[in-house]
Parts: structure tokens; sequence; C-alpha cells
């Protein structure tokens, strides 16, 4: 866990990927499955525009670089998870 965050993302995560995915594959038919994955890949590539992840993660530095969050502002987020808090 992030120490300036109080909410437990890795326990989130883990949810997902121990609980909730097996979950769905096993009520899903598999045809089914193949389809959605299909469409989430193609909503991926329509949404990111050709950028891969460490394109992202350039981007979404620089829009850090070139838009700070004031501390002020985040106050807004407070009592709601805690994820938002400031470092």
């Amino acid at each position: 866990m992030n120490p300036a965050c109080r909410c437990p993302q890795e326990s989130l995560i883990q949810k997902e990927n121990n609980i909730l995915y097996p979950m769905a594959q096993n009520a899903i038919p598999p045809e089914e499955l193949d389809r959605l994955d299909q469409s989430c890949e193609a909503f991926d590539l329509e949404v990111r525009g050709g950028l891969d992840a460490d394109a992202l993660k350039e981007l979404g530095a620089d829009l850090v670089r070139r838009y700070p969050a004031e501390p002020a502002d985040l106050t807004v987020f407070e009592g709601h998870g805690g994820c938002h808090a400031a470092a």
C-alpha cells in the first residue's frame, strides 16, 4: 500500500485476479469470453490511438509536469477512500 494512500490497492487487484476474474471465466461461455476479449482489445486500440504503455506513461508524466495538482484542490477527495491524499 502506498503510504500516502489509505486504500488497499494491492488487495483490490488481488481480489480481481484471484476471485472476480476466475468467477467470470467460470460463468461466461468461452466463445463469449473470446468475443469480449476481442472487443476490449479493439476498444483499447481505439482509445490509445496506437500508443504503447511506455508512451502512455510518458504522456501521463508530461501532463503531471504541465498541470500539477494544487494540494488545496485535493481536499475534495478527503473522506473518499484517501487514495488521492497529498503526499
